[in-house]
């Protein structure tokens, strides 16, 4: 028949646990961990380095305008009131010169008129000019005050 055993000693190896190992284990771990961040780091530093080198440097009103700026222009509703900066600033100096270079009132209930700059500035320059359209101009008496 079979023959029936009864244990006196534990049936575990309680002493084959090595702590130390384990410590080294997960401190050689941690250590190699921090290894592969500073890599990482590292590698993503060169990256974004070798980015900027590759790309000219941006103007400020490029920085502000996204790159997509002219097909979502499209998408904005009527009225649109600028559509670009460089485009408004032309139409306002062509608007200045044409008032600088003509004739006209500069308020007609006044009765106040223009003339054209640089006639303006022909009349300023002779003094006798300046007194036969009414203008009473000294450079003395401006440069002493």
């Amino acid at each position: 028949m079979a023959e029936i055993r009864t244990a006196t000693e534990p049936r575990h190896e309680a002493d084959t646990i090595n702590l130390g190992g384990i410590v080294v284990f997960g401190i050689a771990l941690a250590v190699l961990a921090a290894v592969i961040h500073v890599m990482l780091w590292l590698m993503a530093g060169s990256f974004e380095k070798r980015e900027r080198q590759s790309f000219p440097k941006l103007s400020a009103v490029q920085k502000d305008r996204p790159a997509d700026f002219q097909e979502r222009l499209k998408t904005i509703p009527e009225p649109r009131l600028q559509e670009t900066n460089e485009g408004d600033l032309i139409k306002l100096r062509v608007q200045e010169k044409k008032v600088l270079e003509s004739y006209g009132y500069s308020d007609e209930k006044k009765k106040t008129i223009r003339i054209p700059i640089d006639e303006a500035m022909k009349i300023l320059a002779d003094p006798k000019k300046a007194e036969q359209a009414g203008l009473r101009f000294s450079a003395k008496k401006e440069a002493q005050k």
